[in-house]
């Protein structure tokens, strides 16, 4: 084989293990955004984190699907703010929170975001984010997982009691056809 060949293949290989996502694999850096929030809840530094949660009612569940960021620009009395100190009460749920919970699934996304919420660090960083729903999946920083039930429990207790009814209905365990 000549030397032209030889560089060529080596090029086309390097491309394709690029594009299906390099060493990493698909999802490593949701998963190691996960793990890295993790850490710091392993570590009691719960106080630096804050979670903003949005989302909007069912009577504009199917009007409009929107994306996160048209969740969030129109729904500013559909947000709730939880500093860490509230979170702490929490922390047997966010404990669980790691890299090993992200499934990727395959398949197109269509976003209807009804539900949103984000874990920011201290100076404002977003550490990660889920968005409720994709077509049969979750949004993870972007990227469409399994559904969970802990995607939910996460946010539940900080809800309106009657919008966390609603979204009850909605987890895996609960009503797993929504999901398949």
């Amino acid at each position: 084989m000549n030397i032209r060949k030889c560089i060529a293949l080596i090029l086309a290989a390097t491309l394709i293990v690029s594009a299906l996502g390099g060493c990493g694999g698909m999802g490593a850096s949701q998963k190691r955004a996960l793990d890295r929030f993790s850490k710091e809840i392993s570590k009691g530094r719960i106080d630096d984190i804050s979670l903003t949660i949005y989302y909007t009612g069912p009577e504009n569940w199917y009007v409009i699907p929107p994306d996160a960021d048209e969740l969030i620009r129109r729904s500013e009395s559909d947000k709730i703010v939880v500093s860490g100190t509230e979170l702490k009460e929490h922390i047997d749920i966010l404990s669980q929170i790691n890299g090993e919970l992200l499934v990727p699934v395959k398949g197109e996304s269509y976003v209807n975001a009804v539900l949103h919420y984000v874990f920011k660090d201290k100076h404002g960083k977003r550490l990660f984010d889920v968005t409720i729903w994709d077509l049969n999946g979750i949004l993870v920083n972007g990227l469409k997982v399994e559904a969970k039930d802990i995607f939910f429990d996460i946010v539940l207790p900080f809800l309106p009691e009657d919008m966390a009814k609603r979204f009850e209905k909605y987890k895996p365990s609960v009503w797993p056809e929504f999901w398949e």
